[in-house]
This record gives C-alpha cells, sequence and structure tokens, in this order.
C-alpha cells in the first residue's frame, strides 16, 4: 500500500506545509487511486506568494539580459539531468505512456536553448558585435 503524498506550497524559493484545511486529491490516472493532495491555499498564503513575487520582480528585471539567458541555459541543462525523472511524473499524473512522454522535457529543453541563444544573438547584434566572440 503506497502513502499519500501531501503537496507543499511554494513560495519565495521554499516548500512550506499549507495551513489550509481543504485540499484537492490528485488520482492516478491508470488506478483511479488518491496519490496525493493539493492544498486550496487560504487567502494569507496567496497574497504572501504574490507579495514575495512582486518583490523579486525589480531585482529580475534588472538583471543583464546575458545572465537572465544563462538561468534559462540552467535551467534546459536540469530538465535534461531530471528527463526521465519528468516523464515518469507525468505519466503518474496524466495517464500517459512513459514512450508518449519520454521526448516531452527533451523538446522542452530544446525550446529554451534556442530561445536564450536567440535572445543572446539579438542582444549581440544591437550591440554591433553579432559573430564575435
Amino acid at each position: 500500500m503506497s502513502s499519500i503524498n501531501a503537496v507543499p506550497v511554494l513560495i519565495g524559493g521554499r516548500f512550506e506545509s499549507s495551513g489550509s484545511a481543504r485540499h484537492g486529491d490528485v488520482f492516478n490516472p491508470s488506478t483511479g487511486r488518491v496519490q496525493a493532495n493539493v492544498p486550496f491555499c487560504t487567502a494569507d498564503e496567496v497574497n504572501k506568494a504574490v507579495e514575495v513575487a512582486h518583490a523579486a520582480l525589480p531585482d529580475w528585471a534588472n538583471k543583464p539580459v546575458v545572465q537572465r539567458c544563462h538561468y534559462l541555459f540552467k535551467f534546459r541543462e536540469l530538465l535534461v539531468q531530471h528527463s526521465e525523472e519528468i516523464a515518469r511524473c507525468v505519466t503518474r499524473e496524466h495517464g500517459k505512456t512513459l514512450v508518449e512522454v519520454a521526448s516531452m522535457p527533451l523538446g522542452v529543453a530544446m525550446l529554451l536553448g534556442a530561445r536564450a541563444a536567440g535572445a543572446r544573438h539579438a542582444l549581440d547584434l544591437r550591440r554591433g558585435h553579432a559573430g564575435r566572440e
């Protein structure tokens, strides 16, 4: 018998347990069994998440494009590194076969890499040094 996971709330980069008494069940589509509980956050928890995100925006907005691209490339690297784990999670939660979803994380990783490279190239063009390393 497997245990039911209580899904934590992510606020400000930290996982926390919700104080809400209300939750929703996450069903495994292939078995129909409950595999997790997702909290219906309280108004205070939602407000806290919005406030933290709002406070983080100026710092992000002031980061140079090249630094933002670095984060996209790092995210892409993590997607590739954890692609099998992500595919298994999608299979569990959506009922698709592993074959159907195996390439999804890698496809997203390729898209992220292309977007980050495109942004960096556009910045180089604006600065007048495209093609130089």
